[in-house]
Protein backbone atom coordinates (compact mmCIF):
# COMPACT_ATOMS: atom_id res chain seq x y z
CA UNK A 1 0.00 0.00 0.00
CA UNK A 2 2.86 2.26 0.82
CA UNK A 3 4.55 1.66 -2.46
CA UNK A 4 0.89 2.43 -4.39
CA UNK A 5 0.29 6.03 -2.29
CA UNK A 6 3.75 7.00 -3.37
CA UNK A 7 3.36 6.64 -6.82
CA UNK A 8 0.18 8.11 -6.96
CA UNK A 9 1.11 11.19 -4.75
CA UNK A 10 5.00 11.62 -5.19
CA UNK A 11 6.33 10.78 -8.19
CA UNK A 12 6.66 7.76 -11.09
CA UNK A 13 8.54 4.63 -9.20
CA UNK A 14 12.17 4.52 -11.17
CA UNK A 15 13.09 0.87 -8.95
CA UNK A 16 12.68 -0.83 -5.64
CA UNK A 17 14.16 -3.65 -3.38
CA UNK A 18 13.05 -6.56 -2.22
CA UNK A 19 11.26 -6.80 1.19
CA UNK A 20 13.79 -7.20 4.54
CA UNK A 21 12.80 -8.44 7.72
CA UNK A 22 15.10 -7.12 10.62
CA UNK A 23 14.93 -7.70 14.14
CA UNK A 24 13.26 -4.26 15.88
CA UNK A 25 16.17 -1.74 16.05
CA UNK A 26 16.68 0.95 18.38
CA UNK A 27 13.62 -0.40 20.81
CA UNK A 28 14.11 -3.83 20.08
CA UNK A 29 11.00 -5.68 22.52
CA UNK A 30 8.84 -5.51 19.84
CA UNK A 31 8.17 -7.75 16.43
CA UNK A 32 10.84 -8.02 13.78
CA UNK A 33 10.46 -4.86 11.14
CA UNK A 34 9.79 -4.87 7.30
CA UNK A 35 11.73 -2.59 5.14
CA UNK A 36 12.10 -2.21 1.43
CA UNK A 37 13.52 0.85 -0.67
CA UNK A 38 11.94 2.93 -3.51
CA UNK A 39 13.87 5.83 -5.56
CA UNK A 40 11.12 8.09 -7.03
CA UNK A 41 11.80 10.66 -9.42
CA UNK A 42 9.41 13.45 -8.26
CA UNK A 43 9.36 17.17 -8.71
CA UNK A 44 8.13 18.12 -5.26
CA UNK A 45 10.92 19.88 -3.52
CA UNK A 46 12.30 17.80 -0.68
CA UNK A 47 10.47 19.14 2.73
CA UNK A 48 7.28 19.09 1.07
CA UNK A 49 8.02 15.41 0.02
CA UNK A 50 8.72 14.64 3.77
CA UNK A 51 5.32 16.27 4.98
CA UNK A 52 3.74 14.03 2.29
CA UNK A 53 4.89 11.27 3.18
CA UNK A 54 3.86 11.73 6.62
CA UNK A 55 0.31 12.59 5.89
CA UNK A 56 0.46 9.22 3.61
CA UNK A 57 1.71 7.44 7.15
CA UNK A 58 -1.30 9.30 8.89
CA UNK A 59 -3.46 7.99 6.13
CA UNK A 60 -2.00 4.71 6.87
CA UNK A 61 -3.06 4.67 9.81
CA UNK A 62 0.18 5.59 11.67
CA UNK A 63 -0.13 7.01 14.78
CA UNK A 64 3.50 8.53 16.71
CA UNK A 65 3.10 7.51 20.22
CA UNK A 66 6.49 6.72 21.12
CA UNK A 67 9.81 7.24 19.33
CA UNK A 68 10.97 3.86 17.88
CA UNK A 69 7.72 2.21 19.44
CA UNK A 70 5.96 -0.77 17.10
CA UNK A 71 4.11 1.37 14.45
CA UNK A 72 1.95 0.20 11.25
CA UNK A 73 4.25 2.09 8.94
CA UNK A 74 7.41 4.31 9.01
CA UNK A 75 8.75 5.78 5.54
CA UNK A 76 11.61 8.04 5.37
CA UNK A 77 13.56 10.11 3.33
CA UNK A 78 16.73 8.73 2.93
CA UNK A 79 18.64 11.25 -0.23
CA UNK A 80 17.70 13.64 -2.33
CA UNK A 81 19.35 13.91 -5.68
CA UNK A 82 22.79 14.60 -4.00
CA UNK A 83 21.17 17.26 -1.87
CA UNK A 84 22.41 18.11 1.80
CA UNK A 85 19.61 19.66 4.01
CA UNK A 86 19.68 20.33 7.49
CA UNK A 87 16.54 21.85 8.79
CA UNK A 88 14.22 21.33 11.72
CA UNK A 89 11.47 19.04 10.01
CA UNK A 90 14.62 17.12 7.60
CA UNK A 91 18.02 15.69 7.53
CA UNK A 92 19.70 14.66 4.09
CA UNK A 93 20.92 12.20 3.55
CA UNK A 94 19.45 10.23 6.44
CA UNK A 95 21.81 10.37 9.07
CA UNK A 96 21.00 7.22 10.33
CA UNK A 97 21.91 5.38 6.99
CA UNK A 98 25.31 3.87 7.82
CA UNK A 99 24.20 2.98 10.97
CA UNK A 100 20.98 0.53 9.59
CA UNK A 101 22.11 -2.67 7.62
CA UNK A 102 17.91 -2.64 7.50
CA UNK A 103 18.68 0.37 5.40
CA UNK A 104 21.35 -0.39 3.71
CA UNK A 105 21.24 -4.18 2.60
CA UNK A 106 18.05 -2.54 0.72
CA UNK A 107 19.91 -0.02 -0.73
CA UNK A 108 22.99 -1.92 -1.96
CA UNK A 109 19.99 -4.07 -3.70
CA UNK A 110 19.27 -1.19 -5.82
CA UNK A 111 21.86 1.19 -5.98
CA UNK A 112 25.49 -0.14 -4.97
CA UNK A 113 27.44 1.88 -6.61
CA UNK A 114 25.16 5.60 -5.40
CA UNK A 115 28.10 7.67 -3.71
CA UNK A 116 26.64 8.64 -0.25
CA UNK A 117 26.99 13.19 -0.57
CA UNK A 118 28.63 13.46 2.63
CA UNK A 119 30.35 10.38 2.92
CA UNK A 120 31.93 10.44 -0.02
CA UNK A 121 31.74 6.34 -0.47
CA UNK A 122 29.49 4.18 -2.23
CA UNK A 123 26.43 2.15 -0.36
CA UNK A 124 28.40 -0.81 -0.78
CA UNK A 125 31.18 0.58 1.19
CA UNK A 126 28.79 1.90 4.07
CA UNK A 127 27.75 -1.52 4.07
CA UNK A 128 31.21 -3.75 4.34
CA UNK A 129 31.49 -0.80 7.07
CA UNK A 130 29.11 -1.54 8.75
CA UNK A 131 28.86 -2.07 12.83
CA UNK A 132 25.35 -2.66 13.19
CA UNK A 133 25.05 -6.26 14.91
CA UNK A 134 21.51 -6.70 13.81
CA UNK A 135 20.85 -8.77 10.33
CA UNK A 136 18.14 -8.23 7.83
CA UNK A 137 17.42 -10.83 5.71
CA UNK A 138 15.58 -10.84 2.45
CA UNK A 139 12.28 -13.02 2.32
CA UNK A 140 10.42 -11.03 -0.96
Amino acid sequence: MAVSLLKQYCGVLINESSIYESEAWGKEDQESFYNKVVILKTIIPPIFLMKTILDLEKKMGRIREEKWGPRLIDMDLLFYENKIVHSKTLELPHPEIPKRNFTLLPLVEINPTYIHPTLNCTIQDLLNQSKDPLTAKRIK
